[in-house]
This record gives C-alpha cells, structure tokens and sequence, in this order.
C-alpha cells in the first residue's frame, strides 16, 4: 500500500472506516494517557457505524474527530471519529480521514523503535485491506453494507502481537495481567431518582461500548450481552401482599 488514499477508493465507505478504525485500534495502547477516554470512544463510533449500529451518531462522531493531539496514536483515533462522520456526507472527507488515520498509526509505531512494531503494523495494514476489498470492492464510493469487524479476526496477522498489545495497556493502567478463557462480567447500576429512561439507556449503552473497546484493545474479540435485568429496590413490595 504506497498510497492509502488510491487504495481505500476502492473500499465501500463502510470498508474505509473500517480500516481506520482498526489501525486506531491497534495502536490504541500508545495513546497519550490524557486521551486514552477520548481516544477509545471516538474509535468505539467509527466501529458503530461500520456494523450499522441504530445507536451510531453523526453529530458524536464530528465530537470526536475535533479533538486536538499531537501524538500520532490519538490523532489516529480521532480521524478514524472523523472518517465516520464524513461517511454520510462527504465521501472524499471520509476517504481522506481514513487515510490520515493509517498515516498517523504507522508513524506512532515507527515512533516505537523496539520489537520491529511499525513492521507488524504495516503487514497488518495490508492484510486488513485485502480482506476489506473482497468484502466491499463491489461497493466502492458508496455507503455500503454493514460489516461485522468480528469477520476480520485480531488487528494482527502475527499472534505474538496480542500479547505485545496486551503487555502495553497494562502497564498504562498499572494493571495485573488480565485472565484469559471464557469468563462473564456483571455490571450493576443503581439510577439516581429523576433521570429519565432515555438517559439511562444512552449512559448504559456507552459503558457497553467502553467495555467492548477495552476487551478489543486487550487483544480480545469483543463482549456479548447476554442478559439486562432490572431490579425495582422500592421499599414496598411491588404486587402481591404484605
């Protein structure tokens, strides 16, 4: 890939988020500290609009991509915010903005000299293009249909990368290292009194999304929903008798 920008014209719009979004994310661990928040949400609505998610939102994503950083990995995820929101609007903008998002993740791994990281990331680049262009080559310049990023596997064509990945994102939260296998998380809310369903709903769904980021940037594939429970601590018993 010597040109990003001729390379990604050939991908659905969909596609070329795509791609922006997975280089953001593989490069997701070297973001400056002040940004890790706003760089993995801006990363998290590119990725929304990709699968077609009915919670995508134009006006977050142009949020997101106005961020300022001079760190090549925040910048990175913040053209991949930008490619989304330009997607419906300005396909150029969009193409331009994936292609700045590739640039910009390539540069942050060559600002990191150990373990040959911007080889890995170049390799991963290219293979992440071939897969896009057979899954949305018949589409280019156009939206596109959705595409489900678990389709394309790990952001790394070299599995010794997962762990590379992993190594840096605990080190940046002073974390242990995490388990791996099959493992469930449970999250309980309590709602303040006064706050209106439609806010509970937008405040659950970006903590849902925070969490699948956070699984991705750990090298995972992502968590599922298995089931929402709402539990009703009223002091009177609702139905029944006393």
């Amino acid at each position: 890939m010597e040109n990003y920008h001729t390379s990604i014209e050939r991908l659905s719009l969909r596609g070329a988020v795509a791609f922006a979004a997975r280089c953001a994310r593989r490069v997701l661990p070297l973001v400056d500290d002040s940004f890790a928040r706003s760089a993995e949400q801006a990363i998290v609505i590119a990725e929304a609009y990709v699968a077609g998610k009915d919670y995508f939102s134009e006006t977050e994503a142009e949020a997101a991509s106005n961020a300022r950083s001079n760190d090549h990995a925040d910048v990175a995820a913040f053209a991949a915010a930008a490619a989304a929101a330009n997607a419906l609007r300005d396909p150029e903008l969009c193409i331009v903005a994936s292609a700045s998002a590739a640039n910009h993740a390539l540069a942050a791994a060559e600002d990191l000299t150990r373990d040959n990281i911007a080889r890995h990331v170049k390799t991963a680049q290219i293979a992440d293009f071939q897969r896009l262009l057979e899954l949305t080559g018949h589409q280019a310049g156009i939206q596109g249909d959705p595409i489900d990023l678990n389709e394309l596997g790990s952001v790394w064509t070299d599995e010794s990368m997962q762990g590379w990945q992993t190594e840096w994102t605990e080190k940046r939260l002073g974390q242990e290292p995490i388990p791996s296998g099959d493992s469930e998380l449970v999250i309980e809310i309590q709602i303040p009194d006064g706050v209106s369903d439609e806010e509970t709903i937008k405040q659950a769904k970006e903590l849902i999304l925070l969490a699948n980021a956070f699984h991705h940037s750990l090298g995972g594939k992502g968590l599922a929903l298995k089931d929402l429970t709402v539990f009703d601590r009223s002091p009177s018993p609702i139905g029944g008798r006393l």
